[in-house]
């Protein structure tokens, strides 16, 4: 079951202006949620690792996570040695995915902590935006959307993710 009342967090995390989010009527990155025992500790300095990956794709993730700095009291680093906090790989049958904040912490340090299956900015972006404590912006318990339910679970049951109806549910 989704916390209720002081459990999560919602509020407005970027300034972006002239990006107002004509869709669902809200003002620019207005829909930011979490719970709140999920979060690493302010001005947390987190450890980056690498399972695999080209030189190119481990750039584009060094360069882009860091903006979270812009928005969230945190930093990044990348050591050439662990422990680590958030492990990096780039399995393209797995999908982009992340565990959510400090459950990084509870998975083997030799395993995948976050997946870029396909990857470009805003995938990264996304993905970090997990690691770090966020959930996904339609879990907002205060969220606008009216979800067209069959529609969701049409979508979603087939490619990329081929999701089951109970994980749907549980993600959307």
């Amino acid at each position: 079951d989704p916390p209720t009342g002081s459990q999560w967090f919602c509020k407005t995390i970027a300034d972006k202006p002239g990006e107002a989010d004509t869709l669902h009527g809200m003002e620019p990155y207005q829909r930011a949620v979490g719970y709140k025992n999920k979060w690493w500790p302010v001005g947390y300095q987190f450890k980056i690792g690498f399972i695999g990956g080209t030189t190119t794709q481990k750039t584009l993730v060094k360069t882009t996570c860091v903006e979270w700095s812009k928005s969230a009291n945190l930093t990044f680093t990348f050591p050439a040695v662990g422990p680590y906090d958030i492990r990096v790989s780039f399995d393209q049958s797995d999908g982009a995915w992340s565990y959510v904040g400090i459950d990084n912490k509870s998975i083997p340090q030799n395993e995948a902590t976050l997946n870029l299956g396909w990857w470009d900015k805003d995938v990264i972006w996304h993905e970090f935006g997990h690691a770090i404590g966020l959930l996904h912006e339609h879990q907002n318990p205060e969220t606008p959307i009216k979800w067209n339910e069959a529609n969701v679970i049409r979508d979603l049951s087939g490619s990329p993710n081929y999701w089951s109806e109970q994980v749907i549910r549980y993600n959307v």
